[in-house]
């Protein structure tokens, strides 16, 4: 199995040292949100997949990739627990999650945060914006309603 940090948490959730409490690998559901996928780099932000060409060239076999889901949907339920049957649903990657907090939702809204770095996002819209000065377009959210799977 690959994802990224988000991506176990939900294989793994476990407030309260309580592990496995989705399942775990066995019976988890083991999903990607598109926000974190783009920052993979594996994901083709264009069509909202997981890109082949960088698969091949790295060797993973797209089986071991989680599924993509929208930002706001409920992904299942809590499998054991104190907390068994309470929805799990809202992933969203940190940075995008303080532009939709700040209400950047707009084209042309940008926030920066400070902490461990300094990051600025820019609210492009729906277009992607190829940077000749070294910077990266990635996904900020993405409604059910919107999503490639």
């Amino acid at each position: 199995m690959y994802g990224s940090f988000l991506s176990f948490k939900v294989i793994k959730l476990s407030p309260l040292n309580i592990q496995n409490l989705l399942g775990g690998v066995e019976k988890g559901i083991h999903i990607e949100e598109v926000t974190n996928a783009s920052r993979t780099l594996l994901l083709n932000i264009s069509t909202l997949k997981w890109e082949h060409s960088l698969l091949n060239f790295f060797g993973f076999r797209p089986s071991i990739l989680p599924r993509l889901v929208s930002t706001s949907e409920v992904y299942g339920t809590v499998g054991y627990g104190p907390f068994v049957g309470i929805p799990i649903g809202g992933l969203v990657g940190d940075q995008q999650a303080a532009l939709i907090g700040n209400k950047c939702l707009t084209q042309g809204e940008a926030k920066c945060t400070f902490g461990t770095g300094a990051f600025l996002l820019f609210n492009t819209g729906q277009e992607i914006v190829k940077s000749s000065h070294g910077l990266i377009s990635t996904v900020c959210r993405l409604p059910l309603s919107y999503c490639c799977i």
